[in-house]
C-alpha cells in the first residue's frame, strides 16, 4: 500500500471527464487540444515549477546544459495528454520546442541547433535541468514523476546508433556516452530491460505512432511514472534529454506532477523504473464511515496500536471491497474523525498525513468518499442525546439549540447557502477541486447509514424502552438530519457530475434496535456508533450498485460529427445541469431547450465552465418540455472520441414545513391537535406524535390524537410534520403536574370577584419544580398573566416542596365558560412546558 504524504498540484485545471470504470480512455488523450498553450522559456524555476509548484518544495533550479543561442525548453498545457496533475508541465526538447504543436505532415521534424557534445562523445544538443527539492519530513519514496517521450527518430532508426534518449537522475547526474552507448548507472526512469527511455524502449514503454497522434513527431510512448527512494531533507533531481549520434532529427519529453509519498515497504512499494500509468487505481478518501472505524484489522501503521496514526484505515471497509470485487489497486487514505477541510490540510500533523485533496492523482480511475458528518457534529449530538441531560423526562436533544445550531449552520455552509463556519468547505469547492485533480476518473460521494429506524426504536431491557437510552422523538429527528445531509451531498454531487451512493435502502431492517441483525455498533455496547463489518459490505453494494448504473449518456463522436440525445424536463424545476467529458482533443457541447433556443459557448445568458477536457453547463429555470444535448467534435482523431454526458435536472429549493401543536382537555383525555401546522409550497403528507413519559414512548400517527391523560403525569410531546418534498419540522411541548386551587376538584372560578387563583406546579420524583423553573418565565392564562409571587409548599403531602405560582384573578383573561387554565414556562435548561388543569368559570 503506497500512503502519499506530498502531492505538489495545488492550481489543477478544472476538468471533469466522467468517464466508465469498464474501458477507460488513455490518460487525458496524447493530442494537442484546441486549448493547447506552449511558452517557450528558459527561466529554470519557471520550469521546475510546471513540474511541481508548492511553495517550499523548490528551492532553487539549473538549466546545467543547452544548446548555445537556443531554448529547447517549454511551459506547456494540454499537449500530449499532459499535465496529469497540474494547469503546466515541463517540455524538454533537442529542437525548437514549439514544434510539437506542428502538424505530422513533413516527412521529418529537426533543428541542428550545433550543442557540443558534453557527456562523451555521441550526445549533442543536450538540454539538463537541476531541480533543487526540500522533501518533506516524512516522505521516503519519490512515489511519481510522469513523462512521456516523443521522437522523430521512430521508427526509422530503432536499433540504430540514433539513438535520442530521457533520463532521470536523484542527486547526481553521471550519465555518459560513447559511440551507440549510453551509461546512466542512476536513472530512475529505465525501460523493463534496465535502459534509458529512448526509440529502443522496451515492453510496456514501448513506442508506437498512436502515442503521438496530434503532434509532430512520428513516434511516442504511453504516459509513464517513475519512482525512486528517497530521504527527508535536501536533494536534487536532474533531467536530460539529448540527440544520440547526430543533431538532425529531434526527440522531446512532457513531465509533470512529481510527488513524495511515505511507504510501509520501501523494496517492494517504491521500486525504480518506469512503468504506464495505471488506469485502475481507486482512490479511497474520506472520514471514518469510510476508514472503516472500529472494524479490525487495520492496515499497518494507522491504528494507534501499530503506529504512527491512528486513521483506522480497515481492511474490512467498504473500499478495499469494492477494490478486490473491481480488480482495482486501491490507495487508501481515508481518517476516522475528518472533517471536510481535511482534504485541503492534513488530518494531524503528527500522523503523518496530507491532505486528503493531495493523494488525488491524475491516473486516478475510481474516486469515493464519505464527508461532512464530522463537519455536522453528529458524534456531538450523540453524546448529547445520550449522555446528556436530555434524559431527563422533559427534554429532547433536537428541541436543544446547542445541538440544533451547529447542524443547521453546518448543513447551510456544506450546501453553499452560508459563508459561515469558515472551517467548514462548501461541497461546491469541495467537488470541484476533486473533480480537477482526477481528470478520468468515475467520482462518487456516499451518504450516511442511518442510525435508528425510520420513526424510532427501543430495547425493552433499557429504561423507558429506548434504543440506548436516546428517545425516540430523538431518533426520528437523528434520522432526519441523516436524511437532509444525504439530499444536500447527492445534489451537489449530481450538479457536478459525480454518483451519489445512499446505504439506506439496504441498511433498512438492520438499523439498531431494529430487532434484526443489526448493522450499526452501539455507543453504549461500543463507544462508536459506526457500521459493522456487514454495513460495510452494505455501503460497497451501495457503490457497485450505482457504478453499475450511473445514467450517464455515452457517445462517440467523430471530426467535425455532432451527436445528440434528448431527455425531458418538467414544469417548475430550478436549474438543469449538463456536464460532458472526454479524454483529449477538443468537443463543443450545445444545450437546445423545447422552443429552440441554443445554449453555446458564445451564449452569455447562462453558466457554462469549459475545460480541456469537459464543460459544465446549467440553465436556471429551464422550459418544461424536450431537451437536446448536442457533442461536436471540433478537433477530435479519426478514430473519434468518447464523450460521456451527464445531466441532472433540479426540484426547486423545498421550503420546511411549520408544526405547530395546540392543546385542550376533553372529556376522554387530552387532545394534541396539528391542525394549525402549515407547509407554504406543499403539502403536509405525515402527523407523527411522540409522547414520553419518564418510562414510556408511544408514537401516534394522525393531524389530532386524543391521549389517556393524567393531570399529575409529566409528559413530553414531539410532532413531527412531514412535507411531500420530504422535509419535516419538530414542535416540541411539555406537561408537568399542576394542580388549581388544591384542595379542590372542581376548580370554580367566580369572574365577577377579584382575588389571587393559587396554582400549585408539582415536584415529582424526577422534577424538583422549585428549583428547575425559571420563576420569572411563568405565565397563566389566555392573557399569559404574570403571578404576583411564587412561594415554596409541599401541596400534596408527598414529602416534596412544590412551586406555588399566585396569579390575580382579574389579569387570567378568562371567560364565562372557560374549561381550562394552562400554566407555560421555561425550565433552566431552556426548555419550555405548558400545564392545564380543569376549571368551571362561572
Amino acid at each position: 500500500m503506497v500512503r502519499t504524504i506530498f502531492s505538489p498540484r495545488r492550481s489543477v485545471v478544472a476538468v471533469a471527464a466522467v468517464l466508465g470504470l469498464i474501458g477507460l480512455a488513455p490518460i487525458s488523450g496524447n493530442r494537442a487540444s484546441a486549448t493547447a498553450s506552449l511558452t517557450a522559456t528558459n527561466v529554470a524555476l519557471n520550469l521546475a515549477q510546471a513540474v511541481v509548484d508548492t511553495p517550499g518544495v523548490v528551492t532553487g533550479a539549473a538549466l546545467l546544459s543547452a544548446p548555445p543561442g537556443a531554448v529547447t525548453t517549454a511551459v506547456v498545457g494540454g499537449v500530449g495528454g499532459f499535465p496529469t496533475g497540474g494547469s503546466t508541465a515541463l517540455l524538454m526538447s533537442t529542437g525548437n520546442p514549439s514544434s510539437i504543436l506542428l502538424p505530422n505532415t513533413a516527412g521529418n521534424t529537426g533543428t541542428n541547433l550545433a550543442g557540443p557534445t558534453v557527456r562523451g562523445n555521441t550526445d549533442f544538443d543536450v538540454t539538463i535541468l537541476r531541480i533543487d527539492l526540500n522533501v518533506p519530513a516524512t516522505a521516503n519514496c519519490l512515489v511519481g514523476l510522469d513523462f512521456r517521450f516523443f521522437s522523430e527518430e521512430y521508427p526509422e532508426y530503432v536499433g540504430s546508433s540514433y539513438n535520442d534518449a530521457f533520463i532521470a537522475e536523484l542527486d547526481q547526474s553521471t550519465w555518459t556516452t560513447s559511440g551507440s552507448t549510453i551509461s546512466a548507472p542512476r536513472n530512475f526512469a529505465f525501460d523493463p530491460s534496465g535502459k534509458e527511455i529512448s526509440i529502443n524502449a522496451t515492453g510496456a514503454t514501448s513506442m508506437t505512432p498512436a502515442q503521438a497522434v496530434g503532434t509532430t513527431f512520428d513516434g511516442a510512448t504511453p504516459a509513464l511514472t517513475a519512482a525512486t527512494p528517497i530521504t527527508p531533507g535536501v536533494h536534487r533531481l536532474f533531467l536530460s534529454i539529448f540527440d544520440q549520434g547526430d543533431r538532425i532529427y529531434d526527440s522531446a519529453v512532457i513531465i509533470d506532477n512529481l510527488r513524495f509519498g511515505y511507504v510501509s515497504d520501501v523494496p517492494n512499494q517504491c521500486k525504480t523504473g518506469a512503468v504506464v500509468l495505471d488506469k485502475s487505481l481507486y482512490v479511497g478518501l474520506g472520514d471514518s464511515y469510510s476508514s472503516g472505524f472500529g472494524n479490525a484489522p487495520y492496515f499497518p501503521g494507522t491504528n494507534k496500536d501499530t503506529g504512527p496514526n491512528d486513521c483506522q484505515r480497515s481492511t474490512r471497509a467498504f473500499a478495499p471491497v469494492v477494490a478486490q470485487a473491481l480488480s482495482l489497486k486501491l490507495e487508501f487514505h481515508a481518517c476516522q474523525g475528518a472533517i471536510s477541510k481535511d482534504f485541503s490540510n492534513p488530518r494531524n500533523a503528527t500522523w503523518g498525513e496530507l491532505a486528503q485533496n493531495d493523494y488525488l492523482k491524475p491516473n486516478a480511475g475510481l474516486v469515493t468518499f464519505s464527508i461532512g458528518g464530522n463537519d455536522a457534529k453528529f458524534a456531538d449530538v450523540l453524546a448529547e442525546c445520550i449522555l446528556g441531560f436530555e434524559l431527563l423526562p422533559f427534554n429532547t436533544c433536537n428541541g436543544d439549540d446547542k445541538v440544533q445550531r451547529p447542524v443547521r449552520e453546518a448543513f447551510a455552509r456544506l450546501d453553499g447557502t452560508a459563508s459561515t463556519p469558515a472551517d467548514i468547505t462548501p461541497y461546491a469547492t469541495l467537488f470541484s477541486t476533486i473533480r480537477a485533480k482526477t481528470p478520468i476518473a468515475t467520482r462518487v460521494a456516499v451518504g450516511y447509514p442511518r442510525f435508528y429506524t425510520a420513526n424510532g426504536s427501543d430495547r425493552t431491557f433499557l429504561p423507558g424502552g429506548r434504543c440506548e437510552g436516546v428517545k425516540k422523538a430523538d431518533q426520528r429527528w437523528m434520522v432526519q438530519k441523516i436524511d437532509e445531509l444525504n439530499t444536500i451531498i447527492e445534489r451537489n454531487a449530481r450538479r457536478n457530475g459525480f454518483l451519489f451512493a445512499n446505504p439506506n435502502p439496504g441498511f433498512t431492517g438492520h438499523e439498531l434496535c431494529s430487532g434484526n441483525n443489526e448493522w450499526i455498533y452501539g455507543l453504549l455496547s461500543s463507544g462508536r456508533v459506526h457500521p459493522t463489518v456487514a454495513g460495510q459490505n452494505a455501503m460497497a453494494d451501495a457503490v457497485l450498485a450505482v457504478l453499475q448504473n450511473d445514467g450517464f449518456q455515452r457517445l462517440q463522436v467523430l471530426p467535425n460529427q455532432t451527436r445528440s440525445f434528448s431527455f425531458v424536463i418538467g414544469s417548475g424545476k430550478q436549474f438543469v445541469s449538463v456536464v460532458t467529458g472526454w479524454p483529449g482533443s477538443d468537443v463543443i457541447t450545445t444545450l437546445v431547450s423545447p422552443s429552440g433556443r441554443r445554449y453555446t459557448r458564445q451564449s452569455t445568458d447562462h453558466f457554462r465552465n469549459t475545460g480541456p477536457t469537459f464543460e459544465h453547463i446549467e440553465v436556471q429555470s429551464p422550459e418544461a418540455g424536450s431537451w437536446v444535448v448536442e457533442v461536436f467534435g471540433a478537433d477530435v482523431p479519426a478514430a473519434g472520441e468518447p464523450v460521456v454526458v451527464s445531466t441532472y435536472v433540479a426540484d426547486p429549493t423545498n421550503v420546511r414545513p411549520q408544526a405547530r401543536i395546540q392543546t385542550r382537555i376533553a372529556s376522554d383525555g387530552l387532545t394534541l391537535d396539528a391542525s394549525a401546522s402549515t407547509d407554504s409550497d406543499g403539502t403536509i403528507v405525515g402527523y407523527d406524535w411522540y409522547i414520553a413519559t419518564p418510562t414510556t414512548d408511544t408514537v401516534l400517527q394522525g393531524r389530532s390524537v386524543t391521549i389517556p391523560w393524567n393531570k399529575l403525569a409529566e409528559l413530553n410531546i414531539t410532532l413531527v410534520v412531514a412535507d411531500n418534498g420530504g422535509l419535516t419540522d419538530f414542535a416540541r411541548t411539555a406537561t408537568t403536574g399542576i394542580d388549581v386551587k388544591p384542595g379542590s376538584d372542581v376548580n370554580p372560578i367566580q369572574l365577577t370577584s377579584k382575588g389571587v387563583v393559587p396554582i400549585a406546579v408539582l415536584s415529582t420524583p424526577t422534577l424538583d419544580a422549585t428549583t428547575a423553573i425559571d420563576r420569572t418565565s411563568l405565565t397563566a392564562g389566555p392573557n399569559a398573566a404574570r403571578p404576583d409571587k411564587t412561594s415554596n409548599e409541599d401541596v400534596n403531602a408527598d414529602g416534596r416542596p412544590d412551586l406555588m405560582v399566585h396569579v390575580p384573578q382579574e389579569a387570567l383573561g378568562l371567560t364565562l365558560g372557560s374549561t381550562q387554565l394552562c400554566v407555560s414556562g421555561t425550565l433552566k435548561d431552556t426548555s419550555t412546558f405548558t400545564s392545564c388543569d380543569s376549571i368551571r368559570a362561572q
